[in-house]
This record gives structure tokens, C-alpha cells and sequence, in this order.
């Protein structure tokens, strides 16, 4: 029989405390309830999971990845999307950090020898540029955002945030805010019943410069290069804004017993 349960899709978008939920995920489900999509070979995989009978799909409760926004055109049944969004600046320093720290990262030795600001400016991949915008635009299509060209590093668009603006609004049932994680994971728990939601911060490096003691030249640079990623995390912290209140008191009870729990752990 078909699974009646909509698929769970985790659109994991890089360095926005995507590996802290993935663990949380795993204490959630069981392996085979998990379909990941491989961060090496996105499309591939995107092309294998698409090619699943219909039983076979229906054994998977969760898709996660990489990938882009449209991935549930593949599925066979309904779909709930939830995502995590960062501050842009926070993250692209996060990110280039952690690529200078990763030997098995495919931009580690070309990344290695920038600077920060070389990193941004230089176009190295459209992810570092409005790369948030570019997963939740929908003329993507479920594709993975290293698949996209050097040549297309300027070509998102005020129209590519109107897409990823209609998208989060109207296919993501959660739209997290890492910088706002402990109210982010208990949506997630109301919503998807999720059981096991205690965490501890994951793929997190300590030893990258805090963001005070970056030059105000460099944080111009990263703020100009992603743009729309700020204007669309913006958007994205009103609509969680918008979902808190709507839970009401009770939900703030919540938030404040589950922050207590997690500072005793």
C-alpha cells in the first residue's frame, strides 16, 4: 500500500547547523527510513532516489541533502519541506573556514591559498554568492548548486528572490533560523512528531576568528556579495516570527523549559 505519511524533505543548506539537525534526525528515524542525498555526486543521486518504485520510496519517511528547491517533483507522494536558514556574512566566513580546515573538501586547495576576501570576490563557486537564494529559487529544480557554472556567479536575480521568497511561504511547512535553533527544532517536534530533540552543536570550529576582528573592507565585501541572501534571511526570521506567535504562550513556556533542559545536559 502507498505510504499515507507525506515525505519529509530537509533542504540542508551548507553551514546553517545542518550536521546539529542531521544528528537529531538520526535519533528519529531509523537508517532505512533515511534517504540522503550523496554530497558528492548530488544529481546522481537525485536521479537514483527519482528512479525508486513507488514502494520503494514509500519506505523512506525522509529526504535530506544539498539539493535545491523542486526535488519534490521526483517524489511520489505529497511532500513537507523544512530548511534552516543563517545570517549570510556568519556563514560564508563559517563556511570558508571550514573549507581551509577540510583536505577532503573539493575546494580545499584553491580556497587554501585566498583570503577571505579574495574568496568572495573571486567567484569561486555561486554558492558564496546569495548561495541560500539560489537552493530555494525554483528555476533550480532539485539540482545541486556545485553543479552550477562560474559563469552563472552573477546571475542571481531580484526575480531569484521573489522565487525563493514564494517558495519558503509556500512548500516549507518549517522554516528554521540557526541563530534561533532551540524555537526552530521545537516546530520541528510539533510538527513532524518528532520524539528525541536534545543536541549538541556538531561540525562547529572554534578556532575561526570571531567576526569583530574581521576588517569592515572584508564584511562590506561578503554583505555585497549576498545580498539577496540577506534579504531573504530576513524574510525567513519574520515567517518564523509569525509562526511562533502563532503557537501562542504555551510555545514561549516551551522554549524557555527546553533551553533549562539543554543547559543542565
Amino acid at each position: 500500500m502507498p505510504n499515507p505519511e507525506p515525505l519529509q524533505i530537509f533542504l540542508h543548506i551548507p553551514k546553517a547547523a545542518g550536521s546539529t539537525l542531521q544528528a537529531i534526525i538520526y535519533n528519529n528515524f531509523r537508517p532505512e527510513e533515511i534517504y540522503w542525498i550523496d554530497p558528492n555526486r548530488i544529481d546522481e543521486s537525485l536521479a537514483e532516489f527519482a528512479d525508486l518504485s513507488e514502494e520503494a520510496q514509500g519506505r523512506i519517511r525522509l529526504l535530506g541533502g544539498h539539493m535545491g528547491f523542486g526535488v519534490h517533483q521526483l517524489a511520489k507522494r505529497p511532500c513537507k519541506y523544512f530548511t534552516m536558514l543563517r545570517e549570510p556574512v556568519a556563514r560564508i566566513i563559517s563556511m570558508y573556514h571550514y573549507i581551509r580546515t577540510d583536505p577532503q573538501h573539493f575546494l580545499y586547495h584553491e580556497v587554501n591559498a585566498m583570503a577571505l576576501q579574495d574568496f568572495v570576490k573571486t567567484g569561486v563557486s555561486a554558492q558564496f554568492a546569495n548561495g541560500q537564494t539560489r537552493l530555494l529559487d525554483q528555476s533550480l529544480c532539485g539540482k545541486s548548486i556545485g553543479s552550477l557554472e562560474r559563469a552563472d556567479y552573477k546571475e542571481c536575480t531580484s526575480a531569484s528572490l521573489a522565487r525563493a521568497k514564494a517558495n519558503l511561504r509556500d512548500h516549507f511547512t518549517v522554516i528554521g533560523i540557526s541563530e534561533n535553533f532551540n524555537a526552530s527544532l521545537l516546530l520541528l517536534k510539533q510538527t513532524f512528531g518528532w520524539n528525541r530533540i536534545s543536541y549538541s552543536k556538531i561540525n562547529v570550529n572554534r578556532k575561526r576568528p570571531a567576526i569583530f576582528n574581521i576588517n569592515i573592507e572584508t564584511l562590506t565585501a561578503i554583505a555585497e556579495a549576498n545580498k539577496f541572501d540577506t534579504e531573504l534571511y530576513l524574510y525567513g526570521k519574520e515567517l518564523l516570527r509569525e509562526k511562533i506567535t502563532g503557537e501562542g504562550t504555551k510555545f514561549f513556556f516551551k522554549m524557555m523549559l527546553f533551553k533549562m533542559m539543554q543547559i543542565c545536559r
